[in-house]
């Protein structure tokens, strides 16, 4: 509160407005405009805004983050540091926005209509798409919100503001973490960023969507809870409670919206903001995606690369290769081939001979990353639980992904089912 009546670089701040895990908030003026000033301790800071220089990456990305300029997303104005203070501080400084917080308008009409509710989460939507959009930062790959929710969204009607976008650059988590703090809003973050906050995608942001439109719908959110660490295990492990508990009008097609995005895995969300968008447009939760599902052929490459160069030399069009798994470490030359662009290359994880002991001896399954600690054949019982089945889904994508595949096995879920079946007798 120290700050009211202040006046620094020609902002007199004049309210305050509120403080979070980040900073605080206040409101102030400059040459008769008003603005919101978010003050950071230095403490929070990475070491790297300090520094003064070409080379300050974050500098870069804050003065990309001055250039958005979209309706539907807060506009940053000007940053600097307060160095006569009794804390040295940092201060973001953003246009103001007249309205109040999502948060605030679930609690005081948590009863809307459905019609008003998704006009305003439409709106949402197409602040997230040009924040995914953005280029000029580093990766060139747009920016990822990383901490959206209810309290970072301004609404005036059916008008929004998202805030806070790129916040995320400039803080120091370590700092964070270390006084307790969780790094950004728990009950709103994807179970991947639980995971690993640093490694996450333009999917993350999706989950989160989810969870609003879910508190948007129902004035709930997905989980019940007690406790951080109960939470976290839901979100991490457990499927949401169904909206149409907490709000039976609901229509079929938001809550299966709602479920696809509170998918466990971002590739079972849908693929970015725009076919999250497109379903809003249609009568459908699940987007009708086109295929091309003509007849292709497919060599299935055994040890003879020789085969494959005479077969490239009269044949100009890209080629369909299936490349076994385990072949990966008697034929890294051929794998290496593969990976070029005359070349489609799908590989296959050979999953399918963990169901067997016929295949306990072979070298190249036990080298696998999923291959069971001393080869035990694959029951029921070595997946019986979400969690494992998770984790060892994600061993094989991740290898596939490591050696260099174009098409993903998806096969995997269909012929780890078929095995547990056969496992059960359920099928001759």
């Amino acid at each position: 509160m120290a700050l009211i009546n202040q006046t620094l670089n020609g902002y007199t701040f004049t309210e305050f407005i509120g403080a979070g895990g980040f900073g605080s908030v206040y409101k102030a003026k400059k040459n008769g405009s008003l603005y919101a000033i978010k003050v950071f301790r230095e403490d929070y800071i990475l070491q790297e805004y300090k520094q003064s220089g070409q080379n300050n990456r974050i500098q870069r990305e804050i003065d990309i983050m001055k250039t958005v300029n979209h309706p539907y997303l807060i506009k940053y104005v000007d940053d600097f540091k307060g160095s006569d203070l009794s804390v040295p501080s940092y201060f973001l400084v953003m246009e103001f926005a007249e309205g109040e917080t999502l948060q605030k308008l679930i609690k005081r009409n948590p009863h809307q209509s459905e019609g008003q509710i998704i006009s305003i989460f439409k709106n949402i939507l197409q602040g997230i798409k040009a924040l995914h959009q953005i280029r000029g930062n580093d990766d060139g790959k747009g920016i990822i919100h990383r901490d959206l929710k209810p309290e970072n969204i301004i609404v005036n009607g059916d008008r929004v503001k998202i805030l806070d976008y790129g916040i995320s650059k400039v803080i120091d988590y370590t700092a964070l973490t270390s006084t307790g703090n969780f790094l950004g809003s728990p009950l709103y973050a994807s179970p991947e960023q639980i995971t690993d906050s640093k490694n996450i995608d333009k999917r993350s942001d999706l989950y989160t969507l989810g969870v609003i439109l879910y508190e948007m719908l129902t004035a709930k959110v997905p989980y019940e809870f007690t406790n951080l660490p109960e939470l976290i295990d839901k979100i991490k492990n457990e499927n949401p409670i169904p909206p149409r508990k907490y709000f039976a009008d609901i229509k079929n097609k938001y809550e299966n919206i709602i479920f696809k995005l509170l998918e466990k895995n971002p590739y079972q969300r849908y693929l970015n903001i725009d076919e999250l968008i497109s379903v809003f447009e249609s009568d459908e939760a699940i987007p009708r995606r086109k295929y091309d599902l003509s007849p292709r052929f497919v060599l299935r490459l055994w040890n003879d690369g020789s085969a494959l160069e005479v077969y490239l030399k009269d044949h100009n069009e890209t080629l369909n290769v299936d490349f076994p798994a385990i072949h990966q470490f008697q034929q890294k030359k051929l794998l290496e081939r593969i990976q070029g662009p005359e070349f489609c290359t799908i590989i296959d994880p050979e999953t399918v001979r963990f169901a067997y002991d016929t295949y306990t001896d072979t070298v190249g399954l036990k080298k696998l990353p999923y291959c069971p600690e001393n080869f035990e054949v694959i029951t029921p019982a070595y997946l019986n639980t979400y969690r494992k089945q998770q984790e060892y889904v994600k061993l094989v994508i991740d290898e596939e992904a490591k050696l260099g595949a174009d098409i993903l096995f998806h096969l995997i879920i269909i012929r780890i089912t078929r095995m547990f079946y056969q496992h059960t007798n359920k099928i001759q």
